[in-house]
């Protein structure tokens, strides 16, 4: 179920939008959404982030966007969304919703939105990449070494941007994916035993000789 902050964050983002977000659906633009691959051992926790670059020849403002994540693979589970995004700076410096900027999060899909303070939005340069958020998440300990899970955006209007005159903006979404992998290096209680096994064993054909 949606949490009440969630909603929230929709009615904020869909009154700044305006109704034309919501009736038209956006054509393949310059501005390219795009989530981080990344490795990640069964059992453990890990996070990546969802990008935006603009690859148009000129500027582009964005001040809102929304955006909805989804695997098939049943041992990865989405945990939650925030601003603490590493790969490129988050693109609000003054978040309306942030830090934690989660509509839901259960089990394989996850949903996120924000709006720009001010109102003004940012101005992407061309060329330019900002970060829309840093997705949380978890992988079962079962899982299966060298497992690739596909990370997909659900389509619009669940992912969507806006810039400040509330006029949508095209984009073209692009998947990522985390890859499964353990450790190859052996645990301390291994390699220990191992060595002492060797030095007793060599210890005992020189005394035989």
């Amino acid at each position: 179920m949606k949490t009440t902050g969630g909603l929230i964050s929709k009615t904020a983002l869909s009154v700044l939008t305006g109704a034309a977000l919501l009736l038209s659906v956006p054509a393949k633009g310059s501005s390219i959404l795009s989530i981080e691959s990344v490795n990640g051992a069964p059992g453990s926790t890990g996070t990546f982030d969802v990008l935006l670059t603009n690859t148009g020849i000129s500027s582009q403002n964005i001040a809102a966007f929304n955006f909805e994540l989804t695997t098939s693979d049943t041992n990865i589970v989405f945990t939650g969304v925030s601003t603490s995004t590493t790969t490129a700076t988050y693109i609000f410096p003054s978040s309306f919703f942030g830090p934690n900027i989660t509509t839901f999060a259960t089990g394989q899909s996850v949903e996120a939105g924000d709006v720009d303070a001010t109102f003004l939005g940012t101005n992407i340069a061309s060329g330019a990449t900002y970060g829309l958020g840093n997705v949380s998440f978890s992988i079962n300990s079962g899982a299966l070494n060298g497992e690739i899970a596909q990370i997909d955006f659900v389509a619009f209007p669940s992912t969507s941007l806006a810039d400040s005159g509330g006029n949508n903006v095209p984009f073209t979404a692009e998947s990522g994916a985390i890859t499964l992998e353990s450790s190859t290096v052996p645990e301390p209680s291994t390699t220990v035993p191992l060595g002492g096994a060797l030095l007793v064993g060599a210890w005992l054909i020189r005394r035989r000789t």
